[in-house]
């Protein structure tokens, strides 16, 4: 299996298997995030998400929750985030696949976008709920209002 970076993943997924999507974060600019400093953003291709799926097969035939990682995966295409939950049902097709976004990364969707995405297999996408105060979020440098 590859990996680009650290994998960062929510305590909600540490059964998961980890399956690469993206490595970095697009934003990369919040004040209080070291995550990604040294890693730029990378998108898997699915040849390799592919593969990587297959030797997690073999290792997790089983498994019911899928980590889709990366910091930015929901910043891929609608179409893209259909083929990648299409892809992962195709080896788990009773697994939760979650996923990390942005609220930017939501916002350029459509509710027709997102319910296309859930239909696909990607279950759930958990977004970091900084603040609701303009001045704070202007202050850890979040890239929106």
């Amino acid at each position: 299996m590859e990996f680009h970076g650290p994998i960062i993943r929510p305590g909600t997924d540490a059964d998961s298997v980890f399956i690469e999507v993206t490595a970095g974060c697009t934003h990369n600019g919040c004040t209080f995030c070291n995550f990604y400093r040294d890693t730029p953003f990378y998108v898997a291709p699915f040849e390799q998400i592919e593969k990587d799926l297959q030797e997690a097969k073999q290792a997790y035939p089983n498994a019911k929750k899928v980590w889709a990682s990366g910091g930015k995966p929901f910043a891929l295409s609608t179409e893209k985030l259909i083929a990648l939950g299409k892809l992962i049902s195709k080896y788990y097709p009773d697994a939760i696949v979650s996923t990390y976004a942005r609220i930017d990364d939501i916002f350029q969707k459509t509710v027709e976008d997102l319910k296309a995405i859930h239909a696909s297999g990607i279950d759930d996408v958990m977004i970091g709920i900084d603040s609701g105060d303009d001045a704070v979020l202007s202050f850890v440098n979040k890239g929106y209002s």
